[in-house]
């Protein structure tokens, strides 16, 4: 009966609908007993387990297997029947038996009254045969009409079960078709969702230009709109990023007719210089102020680069002969009435405080002014111009103090365009803008020592460090190169969908960490250097070479159409909505930052006060984020399943506060005179700390010592045996404890036995758990550590974050947020990398 189907539900029917104690065991094998409030033994069925709370009355006919022949004249057999009877019945055994002598007696007066009764009826019944033949006819004729009745009660049965089944049929008819007008009603109302999404995210795409805070705030109604009834439209999404990437933009000049080609930074942030054909126009920055403006209104000459000296008092212009290069040759053009020059300006007024001709070369290119040596180096531009010593293809180093050459370096490359020249630190300068030959590194006297980096061509730039150089292949847009001289390692960046826009398409940030990249599409790019993952992609429209600030938090880009345009990059939030905004008073902190519930969470803060900082929680509501209340004296709030919180009181006490019925109640066992929290002992527990449970059941104390595990109501549930890891418990389930054993290692110890199952090599630090608490992420210096618990497997995903400051899981696991300095990282677990970054300043803990 124990391994029978059929009684195990017979027993968990009986549970169910029934009085269980009225169950009644009868054991005729196997083993059965009743220890530790438990029944055990073989003969016990599963299901019986657990239903009864006390020992059952049971009866053991085990005896019986032996015996061939049982009846009730068996003293052992009749016992056993009368236990059964008297528990099925409620009377006493006892009774029972005095009950079964009176039923004898009874029964004996019974058969003599039968006897003379039968002798009374034999006469009766001659008497009655005369009548009974005549009555047989009738008995026929009824017992044929009976038959003929439940032949008809039959067909009617027949009749009505048939229309119960049509009655199902009609019912589950109905219900289908309710289903079905439900999902088309709400695939109608998806589709409704899905246009009006789409809708506005078009308008979102039109409002770009002119108001990218309007055309964020539209995106974010699209995706309202559809909400999660379907997916989010492309349009939308490529509208919110474009959006959002818009409202970097601060200002955009329009100076004149002008279509401003190239532009230079000065050194200390103060001066943007701008050219184009014949002018030269100088603003104060970032407010956009024009300064003062060079023209040369009777030169057809187009200027062409612009560098500023490294004190940021001159600017030195590259002037062409635009109209010998454009038109060699031609009849009536004197080529040497105005050759090709550099005119060194006043970077404060725009006078000409010197000049340098070229007489011989129609086009040359002024590209770098040094730091370490104080030299100007002057290139070729897009014609050769022949000097003695070279092919055609120059770079000439300047005494910038005195003009004078100090080397002239033959440069030729298979296009003879323009070389690209950038000095570096420590007196080397590197030679970029080959397409079809290798970049160099010259150093030395007169630059004559050369190092060959092969593999390495395009128009590129040189970080401020000379550690790096990036080159761009404008034939080549997938091959995009960042090198790394002290490595030798290359870092491939995402592939660029247009072309760079030559001749200086490219600009490193001061500290080397960005780059910028001007295309010829409608788009400024800026990437991370490390990860060659794009950072910015900023719908300026095409032009080139842009400059970062000195802090790189400004980037300055020049365009085809005219304009100047000055972006701001600093992290930016977009459709954030803010839980409670405090003064600067008071600042949100605490271990754990949140904690949140079905229905309520909260926050530990600390406010400046009279006397010093008061520590508070406040309670929020998570379905609106309005605030619910704010309560002094009650901070490192913990959430419990049932919605409370375990928290520290002004009084050093951990209670269980409602915040619903403002109900406060101290919970670690007991408290001593002078209101610290005590042991079982009723001696204070020095240094009290708790953590809640996974699954919001149970709370442990302990004092570094001891521990003790509560239930919600402070009821001591268990007491610690062993140790727990010696520097930080953040989490227990019922299987284990999770914690710090050193600051290089986290061990799981089996909850039962106190012995270790897992060792985990992983540093202290920003920890967060998933939603179902099913895994645990931390921080490391080469990346996010997963760890899934229970099972200990860990999963390391690479990942730059400056300092991990929060840990957000998605509902379904997958993707994992961690706050960074100025942007979250958005990770995915299955693929193992970073998919996004999400600009915002002070991301902390959610």
């Amino acid at each position: 009966a124990a391994e029978s189907e059929w009684v195990n539900q017979e027993i968990s029917y009986w549970a169910a609908n029934r009085d269980p104690k009225k169950i009644l065991p009868v054991v005729t094998d196997g083993t059965f007993g009743w220890a530790d409030d438990v029944m055990t033994g073989t003969a016990v069925p599963e299901t019986l387990q657990g239903v009864l709370t006390e020992e059952p009355r049971w009866v053991d006919v085990r005896w019986a297997r032996e015996e061939d022949q049982l009846d009730l004249q068996d003293p052992r057999f009749g016992d056993a029947v009368a236990d059964i009877a008297s528990t099925i019945r409620g009377v006493p055994k006892d009774e029972l038996a005095s009950e079964e002598v009176h039923q004898h007696r009874r029964t004996v007066r019974t058969a003599w009254a039968a006897g003379g009764l039968v002798t009374v009826l034999a006469i009766a019944a001659v008497g009655f045969g005369i009548s009974s033949a005549r009555n047989a006819n009738e008995a026929e004729r009824q017992a044929q009409r009976a038959e003929e009745n439940a032949a008809e009660a039959q067909q009617n049965a027949a009749a009505e079960a048939a229309a119960r089944e049509e009655a199902v049929r009609n019912a589950e008819t109905a219900q289908q078709n309710a289903e079905r007008a439900d999902a088309e009603a709400q695939a109608a109302r998806a589709a409704e969702a899905l246009a009006r999404s789409r809708e506005l995210g078009t308008a979102a795409f039109e409002t770009l230009e002119d108001d990218p805070e309007l055309a964020a705030l539209l995106a974010l109604q699209a995706i309202d709109v559809a909400g999660s009834a379907v997916d989010q439209p492309a349009v939308v999404l490529n509208a919110l990023r474009r959006a959002i990437q818009s409202d970097y933009l601060e200002w955009v000049l329009h100076p004149g007719q002008h279509e401003f080609s190239q532009l230079a930074l000065s050194p200390n942030d103060s001066m943007l210089a701008a050219i184009d054909q014949g002018f030269v126009a100088m603003y104060r920055v970032p407010e956009g102020e024009l300064l003062w403006t060079y023209e040369e209104p009777d030169s057809p000459d187009a200027f062409s680069l612009v560098v500023f000296s490294p004190d940021g008092t001159e600017v030195a212009v590259s002037i062409p002969d635009s109209v010998a290069w454009a038109f060699p040759g031609l009849p009536g053009i004197d080529e040497d009435e105005r050759p090709a020059r550099i005119l060194f300006l006043d970077a404060m007024t725009g006078e000409i405080n010197r000049s340098l001709e070229y007489p011989d070369c129609n086009d040359i290119l002024v590209t770098d002014w040094s730091a370490d040596t104080n030299e100007v180096v002057v290139t070729t531009g897009w014609e050769v111009c022949d000097r003695e010593g070279t092919a055609g293809v120059w770079v000439e180093v300047l005494d910038a103090a005195t003009l004078e050459s100090r080397a002239l370096i033959d440069a030729p490359n298979p296009d003879e365009t323009a070389p690209q020249a950038r000095f570096s630190v420590g007196g080397e300068l590197v030679l970029l803008g080959y397409l079809g030959s290798d970049a160099r590194v010259l150093s030395g006297e007169g630059y004559a020592e050369e190092e060959i980096l092969e593999g390495l061509e395009g128009w590129g730039d040189v970080s401020p460090d000379g550690r790096l150089i990036a080159a761009f292949a404008n034939n080549r847009p997938d091959d995009q190169v960042i090198y790394d001289r002290e490595t030798g390692a290359r870092a491939d960046i995402l592939p660029i969908p247009v072309f760079p826009s030559p001749p200086d398409p490219v600009a490193f940030s001061a500290d080397g960490r960005r780059i910028a990249i001007q295309t010829e599409g409608r788009d400024t790019l800026i990437y991370d250097v490390e990860t060659g993952r794009e950072a910015f992609r900023l719908p300026s429209g095409a032009g080139g070479n842009p400059a970062f600030s000195s802090d790189g938090t400004w980037l300055y880009t020049s365009h085809r159409d005219g304009t100047i345009k000055a972006w701001n990059l600093e992290p930016k939030t977009v459709g954030a909505t803010a839980v409670e905004t405090f003064g600067s008073e008071v600042h949100v902190q605490g271990s754990p930052n949140f904690s949140v519930g079905d229905n309520l969470g909260s926050a530990f803060l600390l406010a400046a006060g009279p006397d010093g900082w008061m520590p508070s929680s406040l309670f929020f509501d998570v379905g609106t984020g309005e605030r619910y209340s704010l309560v002094e004296g009650v901070w490192d709030a913990e959430v419990l399943s049932d919605g409370r919180f375990v928290a520290w009181s002004s009084s050093a006490e951990i209670v269980v506060y409602d915040p619903v019925t403002e109900e406060t109640v101290a919970i670690a066992g007991c408290a001593s005179a002078d209101g610290e929290v005590c042991d079982d002992t009723g001696e204070p527990v020095p240094n009290l700390g708790f953590r809640v449970s996974l699954d919001g059941e149970e709370i442990l104390v302990d004092d570094l010592e001891t521990w003790w595990i509560l239930g919600p109501d402070g009821i001591t549930l268990e007491q610690g045996s062993f140790e727990l890891p010696a520097q930080e418990l953040i989490a227990y389930s019922d299987d284990w404890f999770l914690g710090a054993e050193t600051n290089q290692e986290f061990v799981a110890i089996d909850r039962e036995t106190g012995e270790k199952v897992a060792g985990i090599p992983v540093q202290q630090g920003n920890h967060g758990f998933s939603l179902d608490k099913s895994m645990v992420a931390f921080s490391e210096p080469e990346g996010i550590v997963v760890i899934q618990l229970g099972t200990w497997e860990t999963t390391t995903i690479p990942a730059e974050i400056d300092r991990a400051r929060g840990f957000g899981f998605s509902p379904s696991g997958r993707l994992l947020a961690i706050g960074d300095e100025n942007k979250i990282v958005v990770l995915d677990i299955e693929l193992g990398r970073p998919v996004q970054e999400i600009p915002i300043g002070g991301a902390s803990a959610f």
